[in-house]
């Protein structure tokens, strides 16, 4: 569950057996588990968008409010809200690094 991520994988831990106590079990089940593991995978994705560059930030939004989007379009978005923030855009290259970074977050 937690793909190799020794952080993740202990806070699912954590928070079953939190779950466990708190349903008065003698064990911590699948459905603990589930819960916690659940729980930890925010924890990860907030601490990961905290971390984010405003480009980052602003493309991440962009992708996040739409279901679908093509690239230009994308692109287009992004340049607006640079402009609207007042900030030199990335370059294009920059632009699909981060693109691709970012479509593991969205």
């Amino acid at each position: 569950m937690a793909e190799g991520d020794a952080r993740i994988a202990i806070q699912t831990l954590k928070n079953s057996a939190y779950y466990a106590e708190k349903g008065n079990s003698p064990k911590i089940l699948p459905e603990h588990v589930e819960k916690g593991w659940k729980d930890a995978r925010v924890i990860k994705k907030t601490y990961l968008l905290n971390k984010l560059t405003t480009d980052h930030k602003i493309l991440f939004e962009v992708i996040k409010s739409r279901k679908e989007i093509l690239s230009n379009k994308l692109w287009e978005a992004y340049l607006s809200g640079t402009k609207k923030k007042g900030i030199q855009p990335i370059a294009s290259r920059t632009y699909s690094e981060y693109v691709n970074k970012l479509r593991i977050l969205a």
